[in-house]
């Protein structure tokens, strides 16, 4: 079954959502790109973002958000204790030498004995239930030269995961969402 195009109405619902629902996601993210995580979940309508690593303290943070981010990025004991719950992490480089389309039918399987929604990034990025999959094609080469879009993407997934409605398309919505929000970011960076 070949991935269907998001249509722009689902990224614009998903928008609104956020907008309207105003999210709050525990962020346990790379240090490199913590501010820049919290100023595109402020900007897209999130709660201001807790990053805390101190274990209790980001118990209780846990507890009320509506959703966790766990990126493994830079792992310390505070992080590792904080965040893994005691289970070792595991895990190798950020980037693969396979497209996303190759990797589709390992994130189909995934999905399903998972129950999960799985995304692989890539130059067409993917987002999967394993049964429906969405394709956002709203990506551009030059967002790989901004450090840290893969951590304000999986931020931004995170806050719609927990909007109401249909999570495939809440997790697909948050891609379109986030790429137009990276290259708008990338095109001021570079041009101002």
């Amino acid at each position: 079954m070949q991935p269907s195009e998001l249509p722009g109405a689902i990224a614009a619902y998903t928008l609104q959502q956020l907008r309207h629902q105003a999210q709050l996601v525990h962020c346990f993210t790379n240090d490199v790109v913590q501010t820049l995580t919290a100023n595109i979940l402020l900007e897209l309508g999130a709660s201001p973002p807790p990053m805390v690593v101190e274990p209790e303290e980001a118990a209780q943070f846990s507890a009320i958000a509506d959703a966790l981010l766990i990126n493994i990025g830079t792992l310390c004991q505070q992080r590792v204790a904080a965040m893994l719950a005691g289970i070792a992490p595991a895990g190798r480089c950020v980037d693969s030498g396979d497209d996303s389309v190759q990797a589709l039918p390992a994130a189909r399987v995934l999905a399903k004995a998972c129950g999960a929604i799985v995304a692989v990034t890539g130059a067409v990025d993917l987002i999967t239930d394993g049964n429906r999959t969405w394709q956002v094609d709203d990506g551009h080469p030059l967002m790989t030269r901004v450090t840290g879009t893969g951590c304000v993407l999986s931020a931004v997934a995170a806050a719609c995961c927990a909007l109401p409605g249909e999570r495939l398309d809440n997790v697909a919505g948050a891609f379109s969402i986030e790429n137009k929000e990276r290259r708008r970011l990338f095109w001021h960076l570079c041009f101002h």
